[in-house]
């Protein structure tokens, strides 16, 4: 097979370790680390280093598979050599042929259908080509329908058993293959039929109502190896290779912070022995006024931070240990270190939109604390495993979630400790709300009223799913994050970028008052993007108020106004007022997959229901 090319940030998301991916001349199953090839002199030049993110990964596959890892190596997928292209070489990333069933490429008719031979890779020749009784060549396609468990387990459906209802397997007249025959120009699975010259025939529509006419799943694990298999009594569910529940990565991304505090920290350990005596901030202002060379250590840096800093290091904490949006909401949100004239790179640079520009509005002063626009940033995604039929959540603090009912399957059988990932930089801006107004709306009646009607939602989800029903996200965070959705859907039509290459970012901690959101861009290359999100970001008194004014009306209502979570539609239960048409975006944008979401609790809608947070009067 010829060598085939993808990008590197594919091989972590969409066509990462697990997929199922059609190519020009064959559809693979992309292998994991165990069979990615990389020279040993440019292993260096494929290396990641986030601490903060190598730690975490290594405590979540410790608590998911039982290893026992210390930390973790953070790779880039094997870059393409020119030199690969023309001399056959073995490719760098390894995809294993799957499915081995093929459909051969000759309609013939069936009782007025159309039929085409369903034949297993041990009737095809050395070409790939399959030969009739009559002697001519055909050629074939990788059949679409293959079965696959929770656990992210994927094998070829034994078609002979299916059809014949598991009573006559060897059956003679199968020799050269079966039919798949098309009744219909639907597409539809009733439609679809599988017979065999015996005259056994079944609908794959069979397939997809009994859950037991598929057989136990068989444990097999393609992406590990054509021979890789374990132990699995999980019950094998019809699944088509393309379709959108074959395949979530499990992602876990952060935003690098610089560790401003690695400086302040040396000082503080050269002055230890002087420092055992300070246990308050004004015992510090006393030893600052009487040593000199420890006030001149610290420069201009207050003694409220350097106190802190004191606390941290003598408990041997560190930001490691902090969750992955604690620790960014307090940098995103924390003083702007002063930039001197040479210092125009990093990871991380902030600066305050000048309160001129927003603070007069009365809109916008009454509901945020800070505008931040973040002029670099550095997001470094890993995929730590993947499953199939549904995606596993994350908490609301950043973190992968371990309490759902959802299996992932591991990456590497021997390389564990090697983790595909990359890294984008780029730009955006924070809005920070203010803690008070929110916690003063949550406190309205209406607004409780509906957060009882979306937790009933959540609860039946729940109960569905096999989660607790405790872990309901609470009104801020549809709050926060339907006015996300909403205001990305509005930007994008005044800084450059699509929809599509924006991304959010909700920090949602009651606990800690901590409410704001991020919208960035970022793309692999060294030298991020334009600009153009932090340039709209200097006229968000209009983005803000034209958010509002859109959202007010859906070209779905009165219907999308109207809903709410209803047993009888459990894909709307963890929505309240949202749709395709208000508040849905890009699968890529959002960090819930387009849930958690619910219009009502911004502005007023046709219903008129009183929880909004921005009234129609303040607009």
């Amino acid at each position: 097979m010829s060598i085939q090319q993808l990008r590197s940030s594919q091989l972590i998301t969409t066509f990462g370790t697990g997929a199922m991916v059609d190519l020009p001349d064959a559809a693979v199953i992309i292998s994991g680390p165990d069979h990615w090839t990389y020279r040993e002199d440019q292993i260096a030049d494929h290396l990641i280093r986030e601490p903060r993110l190598s730690k975490r990964v290594a405590e979540y596959l410790n608590q998911a598979f039982g290893h026992t890892l210390s930390d973790v190596e953070l790779r880039r997928p094997p870059r393409m050599r020119e030199s690969f292209q023309y001399t056959g070489a073995t490719p760098l990333v390894t995809g294993w042929k799957f499915p081995e069933w093929y459909v051969v490429q000759k309609i013939e008719d069936r009782q007025g259908a159309k039929g085409r031979r369903l034949v297993g890779k041990h009737l095809l020749e050395r070409n790939g080509d399959y030969r009739d009784q009559q002697g001519k060549s055909h050629k074939v396609v990788p059949i679409r329908f293959v079965r696959a468990c929770e656990s992210g387990h994927v094998d070829d459906i034994d078609w002979l058993a299916f059809v014949h209802h598991k009573t006559s397997r060897n059956c003679p007249k199968a020799m050269q293959g079966l039919y798949l025959v098309e009744r219909g120009n639907s597409g539809a699975l009733s439609d679809i039929v599988i017979s065999c010259e015996c005259g056994e025939s079944r609908t794959l529509a069979a397939a997809q109502k009994d859950q037991h006419s598929l057989g136990s799943c068989t444990g097999r694990r393609p992406w590990l190896g054509p021979l890789s298999r374990e132990q699995c009594g999980r019950v094998s569910r019809l699944l088509v290779r393309s379709a959108s529940n074959a395949y979530f990565p499990q992602l876990y991304s952060v935003i690098s912070i610089p560790e401003r505090s690695s400086a302040l920290a040396t000082v503080l350990r050269k002055f230890e022995a002087d420092l055992q005596i300070v246990t308050s901030v004004e015992i510090l202002a006393m030893a600052r006024l009487m040593n000199g060379a420890l006030n001149a250590s610290l420069g201009g840096r207050s003694n409220q931070e350097v106190f802190e800093a004191l606390e941290l290091l003598r408990s041997n904490a560190s930001q490691q240990d902090m969750s992955a949006k604690t620790l960014e909401f307090a940098a995103i949100t924390g003083p702007v270190e002063p930039m001197e004239n040479d210092q125009h790179d990093g990871d991380f640079l902030i600066r305050h939109l000048p309160p001129e520009l927003w603070q007069d509005d009365a809109l916008l002063a009454e509901c945020l604390q800070q505008v931040v626009l973040v002029d670099r940033l550095r997001e470094v995604v890993a995929q730590v495993g993947f499953t199939r039929f549904e995606s596993a959540g994350k908490r609301l603090d950043g973190e992968l979630d371990m309490d759902l009912n959802i299996t992932p399957a591991p990456l590497a059988k021997d390389k564990i400790n090697i983790i595909p990932a990359f890294e984008n930089r780029g730009e955006g801006f924070f809005l920070h709300f203010s803690p008070e107004r929110i916690n003063a709306w949550m406190a309205r009646k209406p607004v409780q009223e509906r957060a009882e009607i979306l937790r009933a939602g959540y609860a039946l989800h729940a109960e569905a799913k096999q989660r607790d029903p405790n872990q309901f996200h609470g009104v801020a965070y549809y709050f926060l994050h339907t006015f996300s959705h909403l205001i990305l859907q509005r930007i994008s039509l005044e800084c450059g970028y699509p929809a599509s290459s924006i991304k959010e970012r909700i920090y949602c901690n009651q606990a800690l008052g901590h409410y704001g959101i991020l919208l960035y861009t970022g793309t692999s290359d060294a030298e991020g993007t334009l600009g153009g999100l932090v340039e709209a970001a200097k006229c968000i008194r209009g983005i803000f108020r034209s958010t509002l004014e859109s959202a007010a009306i859906c070209s779905a209502d009165p219907v999308c106004s109207n809903a709410k979570p209803q047993p009888n539609n459990p894909n709307h239960l963890l929505l309240g007022s949202a749709c395709h048409c208000c508040t849905h975006l890009p699968e890529t944008c959002c960090e819930q997959m387009n849930q958690y979401l619910d219009r009502a609790l911004v502005i007023p809608t046709l219903e008129d229901l009183g929880c909004e947070f921005f009234s129609s009067q303040a607009l």
